[in-house]
């Protein structure tokens, strides 16, 4: 009996490292360039968030969302659609990347909110502590690949200061409450309310809050019914 409770934690242990590893590797695969694409075709795709986000959860965790909450999104999106009418222009490179980047980012969401609520139960701080190095390579072998390691170094020899590296504190402490704030969100709610939060505060369009406001009384709703 020990021995096969020992086999059970070890391969939850093994599943619960790959799990992490796997959010790392979102966590900095997300950052991907835009000069490919314009403002507006790539503010229309990135909204589509919250749909790769459902069909991820129905799809993998067999999670089910009520027909009020597919309601709900659709002022949003139309939101988008009102706030980035104009000039959609891409390459093809640009729409494969940008389509790329938003499923990461419903990925990343979903396998956030997972592994902080299921069996691994992260704390926020922990599980920044086990992304942040991988994603802190990756990012120096990506700037590496595209030669923008040289111009790094070219610019600090020529134009770095002490303001600019207090600047760069600043802006890392920044982000790491950001990440934290952020960590605990999704915790505390939803993949799908991060999402659509995210993909309301782009920009201030009614439509867009309106939509964001009615996920969030439905997801309040069915949290009120749950308990």
């Amino acid at each position: 009996m020990d021995q096969q409770r020992c086999c059970s934690h070890e391969g939850s242990k093994s599943e619960g490292h790959s799990t992490v590893v796997s959010d790392r590797q979102l966590f900095s695969s997300s950052i991907f360039t835009r000069n490919e694409v314009s403002v507006a075709f790539h503010q229309v795709v990135r909204a589509m968030t919250p749909v790769f986000t459902i069909a991820i959860s129905l799809l993998f965790l067999g999670k089910r969302y009520s027909f009020m909450t597919y309601v709900s999104l659709m002022p949003l999106l139309l939101g988008v659609y009102m706030a980035t009418v104009g000039d959609y222009s891409y390459t093809a490179m640009g729409f494969f990347l940008t389509v790329l980047g938003t499923v990461l980012a419903a990925t990343k969401t979903v396998v956030t909110h997972r592994i902080q609520v299921g069996r691994l139960q992260l704390h926020p701080l922990d599980l920044l502590l086990r992304m942040s190095p991988l994603a802190f390579v990756q990012t120096v072998i990506f700037s590496w690949m595209k030669g923008e390691l040289d111009e790094v170094v070219m610019f600090c020899k020529m134009s770095m200061s002490y303001k600019l590296v207090l600047a760069l504190f600043v802006n890392g402490v920044i982000a790491f409450f950001l990440n934290y704030v952020s960590f605990t969100a999704n915790k505390k709610t939803s993949a799908l309310t991060m999402t659509v939060a995210g993909t309301s505060m782009a920009n201030g369009l009614p439509y867009r809050l309106e939509g964001g406001g009615d996920h969030g009384r439905v997801f309040l709703t069915a949290s009120v019914l749950d308990s």
